[in-house]
């Protein structure tokens, strides 16, 4: 049978059917006529061709089904690629009937041969007389034979048959015209070899027939799928599948197959995306091996990618041109190939995993070395270099370098970091040494700050023989600082040498500030001659200048130096830098500045946009920080959840570990509000993590401390407080970087000593607060004012702690206003202004309630209750209803809501009382509301 020597298509599994246009069946009617007509005596040679896959096997085995019910003599055989060398292997398939075996033993006998063997590669030249004869001989049997019976021949794929075989085929082919022989010989379109000969000789007798099999339309495609899956929906996948599968119906049916698959295990199906799975590949291997050109041909192209030209596949496999161009038509029309090279990435992995890792490794380091010399991309060079996997050239290195630097300004450090590792493993000169390791600090540091650290550490003692001068070297500097890694960093400051340009000098400025006010005791142990350098006249170098500037805005904020300079700086650096691997830091540093400066507003806008920013260049680690800034401004407004929620994201996207010194200002904000919130287990929990020690000596320590101490403060261990404190003052004093904004270390002391009833001290720590920060309006100063209040007596109090209100509330932190209130219900009540104190203890209530400061609302719950008022009855929102009320009218509205008589609010805002009671009576309306008690105490912080 046919089917049985045809073992090369046995491992397919796939039983190939046909669409409702037919031309199976189309094909075995003709076949079936001619068929009729040689039994009739006449003779033909017909030729089914078609794509690889596409049914022709399938028609030969049907039709020699059909010649088996008759009474022909069938005699079949089937070439396989393995067997093309084996000379008259397929005529040695179709003798072994009982007609011609003996005959054909015999006919081998004068060649030496009891067996067909392998022929040299030069046979037309030692082509014999007894080959000649041998093929007369049988050819005058396969006559004889049809004398008593029609002869039918059927071979399948004769592009894969041995010479000699083929040679007798075309010798038989023009003796049987008027002889009742039918020949069926299949073959693949644009297989390239002597068949192509033989075909076109074949093709000129006048009994010859061609038979060509067509790929699917989508309506064909449509009609086997139904029939193979037995299901009428496939219809609908039938323009994808059919664009996958180019219409072959052998891709067609292993679809199906996997379709069927997906069907079975539930999983969604969607037609744009259709199930392609093992079944798809499995044939798509076979097809693309068919030849071994063809095999060869399919590897390369998948492995230039993109790339994928003749040319270039020429090259990479030593082919002909011409040969790769049939190739590739050949896959073409199997439908491997489509316009845009591989139709499937199913059929790319299938190639692809023909080949072993050895082979592959070798195609791309050739891929690679091909492509650097026809001019292509970096980029693409760079990928065939990894895949390779091998040690590169120096030209491989800069290609390498080149690449990295592309891939981190198309937002993918990962690319970056691969093709930075292999060159790293190079032979490398020195300048490229610098270079590769300044790109491997900015890959890491965005993408896996902890991955960074480890990889600088080790890194580190190879810069540090050869960096005089390098500008490069002190980028690095700054990038490793943060980290923590400051010996290292400092180790290599002393490779410098006292030749420095103006773009190294303005680097180690930018340094020497960050560590003035980021990690000051480094600063002593910088060499003389690296922080003493000094710029030539003139403006520092433009690349340079931003660092300068922000390094220094932040500096000057902490030491109290040119405030409103400092935060111009802080804003045009802003404005005027986009975020980039060379620009991340001076922002930061910026950023900090103006959080410094009580510019809170201001920071949340800008984090905004920098976080939505870095989302979108897909960098996890500056996405961080910047969740991590807002959340310290949101903090300095009492907006506890929110700054708690952002800074839980930015450990989820950056763990503690990654983040080196810097680690202190997240953990800070936690400690901060989970104090404030009343959560201790958790705060408790977050005291566990461990920390560099190196965090403890940097400004970053100073937050943690602060809010350490606060946490201890809570829980009344005041010793361990006042620990923390102590050590934020001598630190902050040893370092002159003494603001009170960045950590008020004096109102935390001050509240130690009230809460131990030390008034006279608190009241000297925190006069000599206000003394530092003078008469600004800042936030510092009402927590202040309200700390001095609670060593004054009652009636200076009251005075202290309406300004405090009022500086609060203008700053925005909801929060300190809380407490605040919650001091003023206090002191009215104290001065029996019940109703103020009423007012007052509600205020604060539901502002420590919007913040989750459940410590305030327990406070002043017991307050509510001896004033029989029912706080979790609060008022509806009015937030939105806010909006409705003119600037006036709020001005009205917040004074009347904080217990100023009619009379009083028209002395402050220099109205008549009676323009005051209009006021009232508009607000009264617009919100909804029929008293001034139902007036909410946190009026001003309603559109905050």
């Amino acid at each position: 049978m046919l089917a049985s020597l045809k073992a090369s298509w046995d491992w397919r599994g796939i039983a190939l059917h046909f669409n409702s246009i037919n031309m199976h069946s189309c094909g075995f009617s003709s076949l079936c006529e001619l068929l009729t007509s040689c039994e009739n005596g006449a003779g033909a040679v017909v030729v089914a061709s078609g794509a690889a896959g596409t049914g022709k096997t399938k028609l030969l085995n049907d039709f020699a089904e059909r010649v088996r019910e008759s009474n022909s003599v069938l005699l079949t055989a089937g070439a396989t690629l393995d067997e093309r060398l084996l000379q008259f292997g397929l005529i040695d398939q179709f003798t072994h009937t009982p007609e011609l075996t003996d005959l054909w033993h015999r006919a081998l006998w004068p060649l030496g041969l009891d067996s067909p063997t392998v022929a040299p590669n030069n046979y037309r030249d030692t082509l014999k007389h007894t080959h000649i004869q041998v093929m007369r001989d049988l050819c005058a049997s396969i006559l004889e034979l049809s004398k008593r019976n029609a002869v039918v021949i059927c071979i399948d794929d004769l592009e894969h048959a041995d010479d000699l075989s083929i040679f007798f085929l075309v010798y038989l082919a023009r003796r049987i015209r008027h002889s009742p022989i039918l020949i069926v010989l299949s073959t693949t379109n644009h297989a390239h070899g002597p068949h192509s000969q033989a075909i076109m000789e074949i093709s000129r007798l006048p009994h010859f027939t061609r038979l060509e099999i067509p790929l699917l339309t989508e309506s064909g495609a449509a009609d086997l799928l139904a029939m193979r899956t037995g299901l009428a929906e496939t219809r609908r996948f039938a323009t994808a599948y059919q664009e996958i599968s180019g219409g072959n119906s052998l891709l067609l049916t292993a679809l199906a197959q996997d379709y069927l698959t997906a069907h079975r295990i539930g999983q969604e199906l969607n037609e744009s995306l259709p199930p392609v799975g093992d079944n798809y590949a499995k044939a798509i291997s076979a097809l693309a091996h068919r030849t071994e050109v063809i095999g060869k041909v399919a590897q390369g192209m998948a492995i230039l990618g993109e790339h994928n030209t003749p040319s270039n596949a020429s090259d990479l496999l030593s082919l002909d041109q011409e040969e790769v161009l049939r190739a590739i038509t050949a896959m073409e029309e199997i439908g491997i190939l489509g316009a845009g090279g591989f139709r499937n990435p199913v059929a790319l992995s299938a190639v692809l995993g023909s080949l072993i890792a050895q082979e592959r490794a070798s195609l791309h380091q050739r891929a690679a070395r091909i492509l650097y010399g026809k001019g292509a991309s970096s980029s693409i060079i760079a990928q065939h270099l990894v895949r390779a996997g091998a040690k590169v050239d120096e030209w491989g290195v800069v290609v390498l370098r080149e690449a990295a630097e592309r891939a981190l300004q198309e937002d993918d450090p990962r690319s970056a970091v691969e093709f930075l590792d292999l060159a790293y493993d190079a032979n490398w000169s020195g300048g490229e040494q610098t270079s590769i390791i300044a790109l491997l600090a900015d890959a890491e540091v965005r993408g896996n700050p902890s991955a960074a650290a480890r990889r600088l550490k080790s890194l580190s003692s190879r810069l540090t023989s050869r960096t005089a001068g390098d500008s490069r070297v002190a980028h690095l500097v700054r990038k490793m600082l943060p980290l923590g890694l400051i010996n290292e960093a400092v180790d290599i400051l002393e490779g410098f040498d006292g030749r420095l340009d103006p773009q190294t000098i303005g680097e180690l400025q930018a340094i020497h500030f960050w560590l003035s006010s980021s990690y000051p005791p480094a600063l002593g142990e910088i060499p003389d001659h690296v922080r003493t350098a000094s710029p030539p006249a003139g403006p520092p170098p433009i690349s340079v200048e931003p660092k300068l500037r922000a390094a220094k805005a932040l500096n000057d904020i902490l030491r109290g130096v040119e405030r409103d300079g400092a935060v111009r700086d802080a804003k045009q650096v802003l404005q005027s830098s986009s975020l980039a691997d060379a620009t991340f830091e001076h922002i930061t540093s910026a950023l900090m500045a103006l959080i410094y400066a009580d510019r809170i507003r201001e920071v949340s806008r800008w984090c905004d946009f920098l976080i939505a920013e870095s989302e979108r260049r897909k960098a996890p680690a500056w996405q961080s920080a910047f969740y991590v800034l807002k959340a310290e401004a949101l903090i300095r407004r009492g907006k506890l959840p929110a700054a708690e929620r952002l800074t839980r994201k930015a450990l989820a996207l950056v763990p503690a570990d990654g983040w080196g010194i810097r680690v202190g200002l997240p953990l800070s904000i936690l400690l901060y509000a989970a104090t404030a919130m009343g959560r201790h287990e958790e705060a408790r929990g977050l005291l566990r993590i461990v920390v560099p020690d190196a965090m403890f000596q940097s400004r970053y320590g100073l937050h943690y401390l602060y809010a350490r101490g606060r946490f201890f403060l809570s829980e009344g261990r005041l010793d361990a407080a006042l620990r923390d404190f102590d050590s934020c003052s001598q630190l902050m004093t040893l370092w002159e970087i003494d603001a009170p904004s960045l950590v008020p270390w004096r109102a935390a002391v001050a509240a130690a000593c009230i809460h131990s009833g030390n008034h006279a001290r608190a009241n000297e720590v925190i006069r000599e607060q206000l003394v530092i920060l003078g008469r600004g309006r800042s936030r510092v100063r009402g927590m202040s004012l309200r700390l001095l209040a609670a060593t004054s007596s009652k009636e200076t109090a009251l005075n202290l702690l309406k300004e405090s209100l009022d500086i609060l509330r203008q700053c925005g932190d909801q929060l300190e206003v809380a407490h605040t209130l919650t001091a003023l219900s206090r002191v009215y009540k104290d001065l029996g202004h019940s109703k103020k104190a009423r007012t007052m203890a509600l205020g604060g209530w539901h502002l420590a309630k919007n913040c989750q400061a459940d410590p305030i609302c327990e406070k002043l719950q017991p307050e509510l209750e001896r004033f029989n008022v029912d706080s979790s009855n609060r008022s509806r929102s009015i937030e939105g209803e806010l909006e409705t009320l003119s600037e006036s009218e709020r001005k009205v509205a917040e004074l009347a809501a904080h217990g100023d008589s009619n009379r009083e609010i028209a002395q402050k805002l220099y109205i008549t009382v009676s323009t005051v009671e209009q006021h009232l009576t508009r607000v009264y309306r617009k919100l909804n509301i029929r008293r001034r008690s139902e007036l909410p105490v946190d009026l001003h912080l309603g559109g905050l």
